[in-house]
């Protein structure tokens, strides 16, 4: 059992650091590249420079919370399905115990 649970840890763990590498760092990227450009601008005060820089950040923020959403649904299926299988393990468990004290 447990080295099923670390095969799943690091399966999920390199699905993660998948998505980080081919979709969030670009999406980090542009937002840095986009924030330096709002500095770059010395016209903006120090409210609209802000506004600017959140507005930068609205797309990963986005994605990440995407991924963090789509991976806690995925865990919560996981947990069904565990406690799925766990009922069912304990249902049969039960129905051998009355089949045999049945024999007695």
């Amino acid at each position: 059992m447990e080295e099923e649970q670390r095969r799943m840890q690091s399966a999920v763990f390199d699905v993660l650091n998948d998505i980080d590498r081919k979709c969030l760092r670009t999406l980090q990227i542009q937002m840095h590249e986009c924030a330096i450009e709002c500095c770059k601008d010395t016209s903006k005060s120090i409210e609209s420079l802000e506004v600017c820089n959140e507005n930068c950040s609205k797309e990963v923020m986005s994605a990440r919370n995407y991924v963090q959403n789509e991976f806690n649904n995925w865990q919560k299926r996981i947990q069904r399905c565990i406690q799925d299988c766990s009922d069912t393990a304990s249902d049969r468990m039960s129905s051998l115990t009355n089949h045999s004290n049945e024999n007695e």
